[in-house]
């Protein structure tokens, strides 16, 4: 309706770990904020925020990084890996409901993830991990597993992956601390 709502909830209210956001990613009526300490579930045909998820370790705050449906599920690229919880779980802040993705991709920050076409995007920063630069490694789920993305164009810092489609075709465009490659 071309208006902006102010929703100072997220500034005012005492929570666990940072406010910075980092992602907002869209479904249905539903914005998906991903915080410095968790998701926030935020109805946007009644301006106001409906849950927050803490999916760390026994509920606690995690950094999320970014977030992407993929399906009919949510990921979450954070600072100790990638989360995932059913968009049909009635109960997603149980921070139990959410799988922590483990082998065979490893453990470490995520910065970046996304859904183009039939396969899901991620990106492990071994800049943001262990300091090591021009490392990062991307992998892909696809067909229910997950495979190292072989992405070469040299050794890069990956700061972004979004998805695009042009002409009815899909698209994951790469962005690097100094390209982008489509």
């Amino acid at each position: 309706n071309k208006t902006i709502v102010n929703v100072p909830d997220l500034k005012n209210t005492l929570l666990q770990g940072s406010k910075v956001i980092n992602n907002i990613c869209f479904y249905n009526n539903t914005a998906f904020i991903g915080c410095g300490q968790g998701i926030i579930q935020f109805d946007l045909t009644q301006d106001v925020i409906q849950n927050t998820f803490y999916i760390g370790t026994g509920g606690t705050a995690v950094n999320i990084r970014d977030i992407a449906i993929y399906k009919d599920s949510l990921f979450a690229a954070t600072d100790n890996g990638i989360y995932k919880a059913s968009l049909n779980d009635p109960n997603l802040n149980n921070y139990t409901d959410w799988i922590h993705i483990g082998a065979p991709i490893p453990n470490g920050v995520y910065n970046t993830i996304a859904t183009v076409g039939d396969s899901l995007y991620t990106n492990l920063s071994l800049r943001l991990t262990n300091g090591a630069y021009d490392k990062d490694t991307m992998y892909v789920y696809s067909n229910g597993k997950w495979v190292h993305f072989k992405y070469y164009q040299g050794n890069v810092y990956i700061t972004s992956l979004e998805s695009c489609q042009v002409n009815n075709k899909d698209y994951l465009v790469v962005s690097s601390q100094y390209s982008i490659s489509v």
